[in-house]
């Protein structure tokens, strides 16, 4: 009887020792479940501010791409206007070619007449 009751009050710390760990370990499944709730929340929040900056990087990107539209037709423009210039560099150089010739033609007349006159 004595060894039954030794061994029943073993049997009872054993169970208590048990209990506590299972209490313990109910404690530490509510504390791990607060972390994992906290780490979701900040996953939602994380993933709702991913979210924003990837809808503000696509309305600039958007943003970007008029801006670059609108530099290539003001480079096109340019382009065609450097062309017209050239082109009436060249005609102002034919034209002053030719009225350098006219100024010749007319200094050599103006001699003419002038030892005509003499």
């Amino acid at each position: 009887l004595k060894t039954t009751e030794v061994a029943l009050a073993d049997t009872k710390d054993d169970l208590r020792r048990s209990e506590d760990r299972c209490l313990a370990l109910e404690q530490e499944v509510r504390s791990q479940q607060g972390r994992i709730e906290d780490l979701t929340t900040c996953i939602a929040e994380k993933d709702s501010g991913l979210a924003v900056l990837s809808d503000n990087l696509k309305s600039e990107n958007e943003n970007l791409a008029l801006k670059a539209e609108a530099l290539q037709r003001q480079l096109t423009e340019s382009e065609e206007k450097v062309r017209y210039l050239e082109e009436c560099g060249d005609d102002l150089a034919g034209i002053t070619q030719s009225l350098e010739t006219d100024i010749h033609q007319l200094r050599q007349e103006n001699e003419s007449l002038s030892k005509q006159l003499d």
